[in-house]
């Protein structure tokens, strides 16, 4: 093995860490990845022939030498390669993303936006997600954890989804730092109706409505507590322990170091069902959800039914998220889609 070490910065605070790289197949060893250094606001290390560097920079010298001196002006000497770099991170966000051609997105009346994808592999099956703007980082500092049991109330909750057992169907649902996702992965037709292709994805689609309305019982709330009391006890180890150490580091300057998914304990064991009712009725909104249907079935039918079963539910609630008002998760400076072990009913 030999250490590579390898510069992150970190709006005031800049991180040397160091990975273990294996000579024989690079494979990289995520649990011995540590912070080595902090470098204080204006200074940086200097690679060898280098005229200065506007970020740190960690090099190691022949001889284990190191060479230190304050941040300059990086000075390429492929000066057009550096001319048509943006310096204003803003200007990425008006670049054009390629669109998959058959890719149909839109939003419904009551708010509720949708992706639809025809794809005939695997033949004859769909997927269908529901994504709801709102994880972990959305939580209050008496919150942490609600998202994450919320799921669970949503989805085990949920009558209509046992429609769905049998049909060799298969659900599940997550939390992230941004999001909730409730997903079915089903057959486009039942074996004993092979022409009727309209029953499945009405069943999930309706299962997954009822995720916006669900109802919170006192019995359900504290059969969902134990199960996520029960995870928190299976995660709690040495690796967890590892990846939520080098989240703290670097994400220091934000939200996600201080709202991990799995929440806190002392917490989790007071809530009320008033209490995770309120964090629903905030964020459960057509407004602040998106729907992705995926599979061997038309456009014109899957936008059809889902306008049928999701395009009735009520725009708006008492106690939610007010008109114009900005997901926070959707401000922050973060990794998307990152998703701590232990954040789902099944997982």
């Amino acid at each position: 093995f030999r250490p590579v070490q390898i510069a992150c910065s970190v709006e005031n605070r800049r991180w040397a860490c160091t990975r273990l790289l294996s000579n024989a197949g690079m494979r990289v060893s995520f649990s011995v990845l540590a912070v080595t250094l902090c470098l204080q606001q204006g200074d940086a290390f200097t690679l060898p022939g280098l005229k200065g560097y506007s970020r740190s920079t960690v090099s190691r010298f022949p001889k284990g030498v190191w060479q230190r001196r304050p941040v300059g002006t990086f000075q390429t000497p492929h000066a057009s390669l550096a001319s048509e770099t943006p310096t204003d991170v803003s200007k990425f966000e008006a670049l054009p993303l390629p669109k998959h051609k058959g890719l149909d997105v839109g939003v419904l009346p009551n708010g509720l936006r949708y992706v639809l994808l025809p794809n005939a592999s695997p033949k004859g099956r769909f997927e269908a997600h529901l994504e709801l703007l709102a994880g972990s980082a959305n939580e209050l500092e008496e919150q942490q954890g609600m998202a994450h049991l919320v799921e669970h109330i949503a989805y085990m909750g949920s009558r209509k989804r046992e429609r769905l057992f049998g049909t060799g169907s298969q659900t599940n649902a997550y939390t992230d730092f941004h999001h909730t996702v409730y997903y079915a992965s089903c057959p486009v037709s039942l074996p004993a109706m092979p022409n009727d292709r309209t029953t499945m994805l009405d069943r999930a689609l309706e299962a997954l409505a009822e995720v916006l309305e669900a109802r919170f019982e006192p019995t359900r709330l504290e059969k969902e507590r134990a199960a996520v009391l029960s995870e928190m006890s299976m995660v709690n180890t040495i690796e967890y322990r590892v990846e939520c150490a080098i989240l703290q580091a670097l994400h220091a300057e934000n939200q996600l170091s201080v709202r991990f998914p799995i929440g806190l304990q002392p917490l989790i064991e007071n809530w009320t069902v008033d209490d995770v009712k309120k964090f629903h009725t905030t964020h459960y909104l057509p407004k602040n959800a998106v729907v992705y249907l995926v599979g061997d079935l038309p456009p014109s039918q899957m936008l059809k039914q889902l306008t049928k079963i999701m395009g009735k539910i009520p725009a708006t609630k008492e106690g939610g998220l007010k008109e114009g008002s900005k997901n926070v998760a959707q401000g922050l400076m973060s990794s998307m889609g990152f998703n701590l072990r232990g954040g789902g009913p099944s997982a």
